[in-house]
């Protein structure tokens, strides 16, 4: 039975607490109240899975809770318990908290950390993404902006006014989107002129990731050189998205929820390059050894840093708790070796696939459509081999 530590002098926030786990799965065992005094020779019998701490408070020797699980414990999922609008919390604990949540306690975050827990705790054993985490000065964090429109899509009496409020408060990201909803990747004849249109036009969960991708790269200051770069990389995953929605719609499912989870795994297939783009070195280093050895991207990757950009993007997104197949896919999106289809399209092995169309010259929509290949992910892979188009 996993077990949760719950450091807080809130009596209320304890409880509510309790119930919300309970309500979620009953295998997760709440010790609460745990004093400060006998916090240190508690954890020497019961070394916790997650920890929340109430922000603020402190060993008996003054020192920060989290802090000390990081150095100590680092495999304990740890997470910040603050008031509403604390942006000095976010400051403070984003170097030692895997996730922030603000009071009054957001049930829906809270959720996707428990639900995420054995994913997570799959990537803290990872010694080498762990070392890489560690190297890096700015971790992003999930926008507010974002949250504030997860809520407000998650509300029953959703007002799509107040949606277009939300995204219309972000000048450079309603420009975004309004490119994007009235480029040729959509089809729509109308002139999209207004963030309300295009709610409805790209659906909510596709302009949560769009927002969610607009903001993480926002949060980095991208050296000129490389504009180009990461804007051509923008390009390339929206047509990622768009050919595995095309894949999935036509070889799989008509199902709503799996064709836009396609898209959207599709899009942030790329966002670890964003995080890693914060280390010192990157991305010239792995240019220099990529044309050095005549190797993949991700080879060159993996040979400097010991992991590569889907695997910390995947890291990422199990933090902000997006959906396994949209997590699943951006970690096997460039690991040949690793690609296992099953007989029909999912959503990681219509990204797989996708990228690698994408990436070669000469390849769009009706391309892909014209292939007739079938149903099979296998038979792509098979035709991608042949072709050389997989090295």
């Amino acid at each position: 039975m996993d077990k949760i530590f719950v450091i807080d002098e809130n009596v209320e926030e304890i409880q509510s607490i309790k119930e919300i786990v309970s309500g979620i799965d009953s295998n997760f065992e709440i010790v609460a109240n745990v004093s400060l005094n006998n916090l240190l020779e508690k954890i020497e019998s019961t070394i916790p899975d997650i920890i929340i701490v109430q922000k603020g408070l402190k060993l008996p020797d003054g020192n920060d809770i989290l802090k000390y699980f990081h150095d100590n414990f680092d495999n304990t999922i740890r997470i910040l318990l603050t008031e509403h609008n604390d942006f000095s919390a976010v400051a403070e604990g984003i170097v030692y908290a895997h996730n922030i949540i603000a009071k009054p306690l957001n049930k829906i975050k809270l959720k996707r950390i428990l639900n995420n827990k054995v994913r997570l705790s799959s990537f803290l054993k990872n010694e080498e993404l762990k070392k890489v985490i560690n190297r890096i000065s700015f971790l992003p964090t999930l926008p507010r902006v974002y949250e504030k429109l997860e809520k407000e899509l998650a509300n029953e009496n959703i007002s799509l006014a107040r949606v277009s409020e939300i995204i219309s408060s972000d000048v450079s990201f309603t420009t975004k989107i309004l490119q994007i909803v009235n480029s040729s990747f959509f089809g729509i004849r109308n002139n999209v002129t207004d963030s309300m249109t295009a709610v409805n036009y790209l659906g909510k969960n596709i302009i949560k990731s769009l927002l969610l991708y607009h903001e993480i790269y926002s949060q980095f200051k991208i050296e000129k050189k490389y504009k180009d770069y990461f804007e051509n990389m923008w390009v390339h995953s929206n047509k990622v998205g768009k050919f595995a929605e095309e894949l999935i719609y036509e070889y799989s499912t008509r199902e709503y929820e799996m064709i836009e989870n396609a898209y959207i795994a599709g899009l942030l297939h790329d966002i670890g390059k964003l995080v890693l783009f914060n280390l010192k070195g990157y991305p010239q280093n792995v240019f220099d050894l990529v044309q050095e050895k005549e190797i993949r991207f991700s080879k060159a990757e993996q040979e400097i840093y010991g992991v590569t950009h889907a695997h910390v993007g995947a890291y990422f997104l199990t933090l902000w708790g997006l959906p396994e197949n949209i997590i699943d896919a951006v970690y096997l999106h460039n690991h040949y070796d690793e690609a296992e289809f099953d007989e029909h399209f999912t959503v990681p092995s219509a990204v797989f696939i996708a990228n690698i169309l994408e990436s070669k010259v000469g390849f769009d929509l009706e391309k892909i459509k014209s292939l007739k290949l079938g149903i099979h992910p296998n038979d792509w892979l098979k035709y991608l081999k042949e072709n050389e188009l997989i090295f």
